[in-house]
């Protein structure tokens, strides 16, 4: 996958994850639960917090180091942590977080070349995956379409 297409399907899964939003009042945001355990506000929390680990792994790999997302062994226990870290922002400062990790990894996407985000070894820390792979998660797709299944219910 070309950089430009990487760029467009993050692009294309935020604003399905915004549109899956769009129109909630903010009590409905804050109130839990809409997915399993989590309110809106705690999802797109979820969200920028492994934003903002993607946008540490690029800098840590591009300076030689091995990045600490390959070092969460349990996701859940990482996430618990998060969501519980957000809860205590307002759900305007977890929007304006959400839009700032995107930026800051869109700019970091951006200042890698095609060799740096695609090849296989490119970066020995990352073994036999390439850092594309690494950051591809297709996050909010999944919730995305997490939170449009609970808006049917609703």
């Amino acid at each position: 996958m070309s950089k430009a297409d990487f760029l467009a399907q993050l692009d294309a899964d935020r604003q399905r994850l915004l549109q899956a939003i769009e129109g909630l009042s903010d009590e409905e945001m804050t109130a839990a639960p809409a997915v399993g355990e989590w309110s809106v506000r705690d999802i797109l929390g979820h969200i920028a917090a492994w934003e903002w680990e993607a946008v540490k792994a690029v800098e840590q790999v591009l300076s030689g180091q091995r990045p600490d997302l390959l070092d969460i062994k349990n996701v859940n226990a990482w996430n618990a942590v998060q969501v519980k870290a957000w809860r205590g922002r307002t759900l305007d400062e977890v929007r304006a977080e959400l839009q700032h990790s995107r930026q800051a990894l869109l700019t970091a996407i951006g200042a890698l070349d095609e060799r740096q985000l695609e090849a296989v070894g490119a970066f020995p820390q990352l073994g036999n995956t390439s850092l594309r792979r690494l950051l591809d998660w297709h996050h909010d797709r999944e919730h995305a379409a997490d939170l449009e299944a609970w808006r049917a219910r609703l």
